[in-house]
């Protein structure tokens, strides 16, 4: 039995290309699935809030309403004074300042090494984008 091998050689142009064509593809896929989501919610309807579970014969199927609040930080500061403390309805986050610690780990590496053992570091999703040349 003879096995033949080619080689196949790709290009960064051929990988761009593909690339392209994989994220139109997936453009038209989610286009295609919020087209029929609304379709799922006209048909099922959608609560203000909270989810609702129907079933479609060899499916479930969960719709999910939300709402999205966002805050009048000045006239809020004028009300909170006036709610009990624990009955507030306000979080503060800490977060760390990564432009903060790209700061201090050049200009400032003492610094940055003692903050070092507070925090970690790894790898983000690797971002590509691809464009026409023209």
């Amino acid at each position: 039995m003879t096995i033949k091998t080619q080689t196949i050689t790709t290009t960064l142009e051929d990988l761009a290309k593909q690339w392209k064509c994989a994220k139109a593809k997936e453009a038209k896929a989610n286009a295609a699935r919020i087209a029929i989501e609304e379709q799922i919610a006209a048909l099922t309807g959608v609560k203000t809030e909270g989810s609702e579970t129907h079933e479609a014969g060899a499916y479930k199927v969960t719709v999910t309403g939300k709402l999205t609040y966002s805050a009048n930080w000045l006239k809020l500061d004028e009300i909170l004074p006036t709610i009990p403390l624990a009955l507030q309805p306000v979080k503060v986050t800490r977060a760390l300042d990564a432009t903060g610690l790209k700061f201090l780990k050049l200009n400032e590496p003492d610094l940055y090494q003692r903050l070092a053992e507070g925090f970690s570091a790894k790898p983000a999703k690797t971002s590509i984008e691809v464009k026409d040349a023209a």
